[in-house]
């Protein structure tokens, strides 16, 4: 099955991404030129090849060290994923960092860097700070409803590409988390969180589905993404990923 996929990449790469050109160079008055010898260097593509950028706000880093990791960064990358995990970005109730976000967005708008988000829906404890928990489970999900299309729709002018869901097939969907207890011998654990044994895929699908179309409510113009990982080394996984 590896195999497989990986010599269709190989096929993709050759129809996808790439193409054929023709350059015509004329001297001032637009006349076709010929017989001199033209030097072409590459400066960006189409194609976005990015790393995280998260580190270079951090306040451990010195002057110079943002410099030089602004300056290496923007001259091999074209595109950085930014995080939006709801525990971090949302530590208490009602008080979103959109600020911090905001910088971050600035700088990949000066900088020409293409920014994704990652992620809006997420079960690992990253993705369900303790608070929601505390409140009715019909209640959590209208803030979770909210919080997507607060910042699909709040930041769709800056950034049009998200993570919406992150690893649904690996980690237990919103209706078995929110039964999470904060307190006492049910308090969450990370373990708890990729127990997905007897765990279907219509339940996982239910509250994946919602979440996108939220997202699509917030910016129908905006690029959704499911990210998941050890698709291609655990067959199970991918099975079910690709069952969908």
């Amino acid at each position: 099955m590896e195999a497989q996929l990986l010599s269709q990449a190989r096929q993709n790469i050759e129809k996808f991404r790439k193409g054929d050109a023709l350059l015509t160079f004329t001297d001032m008055q637009g006349k076709p030129l010929s017989g001199v010898k033209i030097e072409i260097n590459q400066q960006t593509q189409d194609f976005l090849f990015g790393n995280l950028s998260e580190e270079m706000f951090s306040p451990r880093l010195s002057a110079e060290e943002v410099r030089k990791f602004q300056e290496r960064f923007t001259e091999l990358f074209n595109f950085t994923e930014l995080t939006v995990k709801w525990a971090p970005y949302e530590k208490e109730q009602g008080k979103p960092e959109w600020q911090k976000l905001q910088q971050k967005l600035d700088w990949c708008k000066l900088n020409g860097i293409t920014p994704k988000g990652h992620t809006l829906g997420w079960t690992n404890m990253s993705g369900t700070p303790p608070w929601v928990l505390k409140v009715p489970p019909d209640l959590a999900t209208d803030l979770y409803k909210a919080r997507i299309q607060n910042l699909v729709g709040g930041f769709k002018n800056q950034m049009k590409m998200w993570d919406v869901v992150n690893e649904p097939v690996t980690t237990i969907p919103w209706e078995s988390a929110l039964k999470d207890n904060v307190f006492g011998e049910s308090k969450i654990d990370e373990g708890t969180r990729y127990d997905v044994k007897g765990i279907t895929l219509d339940q996982t699908v239910s509250w994946v589905e919602k979440s996108y179309k939220w997202a699509f409510e917030a910016d129908s113009a905006g690029d959704f993404i499911i990210n998941e990982f050890y698709v291609i080394a655990k067959p199970e996984v991918r099975k079910n990923f690709i069952s969908w």
